[in-house]
């Protein structure tokens, strides 16, 4: 079982997704791969040491994966957050990391058919622990189970 230190490959993959992301936003730039391929490279010189690891490799494998989804279908993905948000929640007043952990779920949720909506859900979760503000676990719980709903009831 992986440990804190060593986080799975896909939750790496999803914390420097949401990094990417956050970071992406917060320019308000459009996207270029070029961007991509520095940032991965800065962040492996930043992995612990373990810059060769397979695992940060595979991590940053789907990273990328990831990040492209969220570009492709970047209107689709905040279409579908901005209507689960509550007539009392703007899409302004959503958190930059809340939106980047979003948008990274979200577009797991709707294109990786691999991956469990659960599984994304709790990722998502965790990671809001991680980089968010309190509230945040509970709001990105709440807005992604919504969706999974949602995407079960349109099957």
């Amino acid at each position: 079982m992986p440990n804190n230190k060593h986080p799975h490959y896909k939750r790496l993959g999803r914390e420097l997704a949401m990094q990417f992301l956050f970071q992406f936003d917060c320019a308000e730039l459009e996207f270029d791969s070029s961007d991509l391929g520095l940032f991965l490279k800065r962040a492996k010189e930043k992995d612990d040491g373990a810059a060769a690891d397979r695992r940060f490799k595979r991590a940053a494998k789907y990273a990328e994966k990831l990040i492209l989804a969220v570009v492709d279908d970047l209107d689709r993905i905040d279409a579908e957050i901005k209507a689960l948000l509550s007539k009392d929640w703007s899409w302004e007043r959503l958190a930059m990391v809340d939106k980047a952990i979003l948008r990274a779920a979200v577009a797991e949720m709707l294109r990786f058919d691999d991956v469990p909506s659960p599984v994304t859900i709790d990722e998502a979760v965790e990671i809001s622990k991680k980089f968010g503000a309190e509230p945040s676990k509970s709001f990105v719980n709440g807005l992604l189970d919504a969706l999974k709903k949602k995407l079960e009831k349109a099957r």
